[in-house]
């Protein structure tokens, strides 16, 4: 059992390790081939509700 956890431990951190050293080299080319979006003026939209007639009475 203490053979499978130790030989686990030390196959594991390598493998992470390479892992995360590949998929940042991979995103850094998705930055390069998919620049970011300019954020241009953004259209506002409200939408309000008539005022229900309890509402009405409230206010009156």
């Amino acid at each position: 059992m203490w053979i499978s956890l130790i030989a686990i431990g030390v196959l594991s951190v390598p493998f992470i390790l390479i892992w995360w050293r590949d998929m940042d080299r991979w995103a850094d080319a998705e930055h390069k081939r998919f620049k970011p979006r300019t954020q241009g003026p953004q259209d506002v939209v409200v939408v309000k509700q008539p005022p229900t007639p309890a509402q009405n009475e409230r206010n009156n």
